[in-house]
């Protein structure tokens, strides 16, 4: 996934319970991106010096490829995905509104 764009011929091969951990998987991925990009803020403040250290590599959430290609992932799973949703699924829509919100903010 980190190195291929989504294709519809390998989701179409996917069963739902593979859909519906790609939809987790991804969405985790850009919720922990997104917390490794305020914690880059918060230590540019140079309070801890291995803090600093993973600050010097550039976030998921800021690599503007890299963010994309994560978006791509989760429009493509969330487009597989069949009905009924899973509470799980519906904890992880949750977390990606939530993320989506504090970024457009």
């Amino acid at each position: 996934c980190a190195q291929e764009r989504p294709s519809s011929v390998l989701l179409a091969k996917q069963n739902s319970v593979s859909i519906n951990r790609l939809v987790s998987v991804s969405i985790e991925a850009l919720v922990q991106a997104s917390e490794a990009a305020e914690a880059s803020e918060s230590s540019v403040s140079g309070d801890a010096p291995e803090l600093a250290q993973e600050a010097a590599q550039t976030p998921v959430i800021l690599d503007i490829h890299k963010l994309d290609c994560l978006t791509e992932w989760i429009f493509a799973a969330l487009s597989y995905l069949e009905l009924p949703l899973v509470d799980d699924i519906q904890f992880q829509l949750q977390q990606l509104r939530r993320t989506c919100h504090k970024h457009l903010a």
